[in-house]
């Protein structure tokens, strides 16, 4: 997934407004709906070493994920004033259900791996298939054993970091970095609730064509015509010239080639996905489909 277009889709959005700052106090990097974004809301936060997060030693990077931050203030703010009935916020309630499907899907992806695996061995050593299907189903295998090894290898990672840090430090130490990851798995499956929730608020308000990516459905037109209202109900002012493309990635992404859904957009904004999808139905079509492949005629 290109970096740029996951971080709007899963992080931007719902910045909060920062309420009561004036132009006198602010150094002004962007106006739009005449409130004034200053240079500390999009600043990247300093890590405990004093570096800033993210960027590193490269000025470019830091440039960019600060271009990025900038974009989703600006967006925040226009959401306050073009989609003023929506509720995009997040609820207890939804973020649970979103992360029972999550562990659901957890707990079955290395079962489901194996499973894949033996059914295209089963069909390449009982069907006769041509060079190119043949090679294709090796490489589904060779493909899904590498995603079974690096899942076990990860968990086997788990289990040396959390045995050394309790020699190290202490069975609580270990207890408090889990609630601590437990709070970034919280923080993280909010904001692809949020993100869904702004998408179909979008949606609602403008229509159009909608596409399916790794982040769920996106209204494309939607977002060119929100991007739109921006600039001129908006009145969008960049201040800064180091700034002045903060869009240029995310219109590349807009005006690339998509392949849109045929169904409705409606359809897929009436529930969110992770409450409809069938995960055994899921597994019988991967399946199916790899059944389904054309045998070596004689």
């Amino acid at each position: 997934m290109n970096m740029m277009s996951a971080a709007i889709r899963i992080v931007a959005w719902l910045t909060l407004m920062m309420p009561g700052l004036s132009y006198a106090r602010c150094d002004v990097v962007a106006i739009v709906f005449k409130q004034p974004i200053c240079q500390s809301d999009i600043g990247l936060p300093a890590n405990r070493f004093g570096a800033h997060a993210g960027a590193g030693s490269d000025p470019d990077q830091r440039l960019r994920l600060e271009r990025i931050r900038l974009g989703n203030r600006i967006r925040a703010v226009a959401a306050e004033h073009l989609l003023p009935d929506s509720s995009y916020t997040p609820t207890k309630e939804e973020v649970d259900v979103f992360e029972e499907f999550s562990a659901r899907s957890d707990a079955r992806m290395t079962r489901d791996d194996e499973e894949l695996v033996a059914a295209t061995q089963h069909l390449l050593e009982n069907n006769e298939y041509d060079e190119r299907i043949r090679q294709s189903l090796e490489n589904t295998i060779a493909a899904v054993k590498r995603s079974i090894e690096l899942s076990e290898k990860i968990a086997e990672d788990d289990r040396f970091r959390d045995q050394d840090m309790r020699q190290r430090f202490g069975e609580e130490y270990v207890a408090e970095f889990h609630r601590r990851l437990r709070r970034s798995r919280r923080e993280s499956n909010e904001q692809w609730v949020a993100s869904w929730k702004m998408n179909k608020a979008l949606f609602e308000k403008y229509g159009g064509r909608v596409i399916f990516q790794q982040a769920g459905i996106e209204p494309i037109d939607a977002y060119r015509r929100f991007l739109n209202d921006i600039k001129h109900k908006g009145g969008l002012q960049i201040l800064k010239s180091e700034y002045a493309d903060v869009f240029a990635e995310f219109e590349r992404y807009l005006d690339m080639g998509h392949n849109y859904l045929n169904e409705p957009g409606d359809a897929f904004f009436d529930r969110p996905y992770w409450e409809t999808v069938d995960l055994d139905a899921e597994q019988r079509k991967r399946i199916d489909e790899l059944k389904a492949l054309p045998r070596k005629t004689p």
